[in-house]
Order: structure tokens, then C-alpha cells, then sequence
């Protein structure tokens, strides 16, 4: 069997913010050839729940100078 099946979220999958009040759901199409049925009971998607950090930013006129300077990836010198 070869099905080519695409869920949909919305909203749209970036994110649901605390002051969102409606409803989340997913909408199925099946772009496949054959019939794909969806029994009441089957899991079809995943929500996962986290909390979003908002750190207080301190915006500053000059950066103090660090060990690593102005240096990348790797400019520690430490493997």
C-alpha cells in the first residue's frame, strides 16, 4: 500500500499562544490513489505543550571583553 497522506495543524503549527481561545485541530488530505480511512479512536496527530520562556532583555552601550574576544566556533582553543 502506498499512501500519501499530509496532515494540516491549525492553528498553524509554529506555535498557539496563551491568549489563543479557539479550537486546535488537524485536517488530513489524501493525495494517494487509494482509499485511506480514519477510524473514531485512531491516532492520526501529536500535541506537545511547552512553556514558552520570555527572558527580560538589558540592553547595554558596550560589551565587556571575554577570554574568547571576538572569536567563533572553536576560538577557546579547548577540545
Amino acid at each position: 500500500m502506498a499512501f500519501s497522506i499530509v496532515i494540516y495543524a491549525f492553528p498553524p503549527l509554529w506555535g498557539v499562544y496563551e491568549d489563543y481561545r479557539g479550537n486546535v485541530g488537524v485536517v488530513l488530505f489524501n493525495f494517494g490513489k487509494e482509499k485511506f480511512e480514519v477510524k473514531k479512536g485512531d491516532w492520526i496527530a501529536q500535541l506537545i505543550c511547552e512553556w514558552i520562556f520570555y527572558p527580560e532583555i538589558e540592553e547595554v552601550q558596550v560589551l565587556d571583553d571575554t577570554e574568547r574576544g571576538s572569536g567563533g566556533f572553536g576560538s577557546t582553543g579547548k577540545n
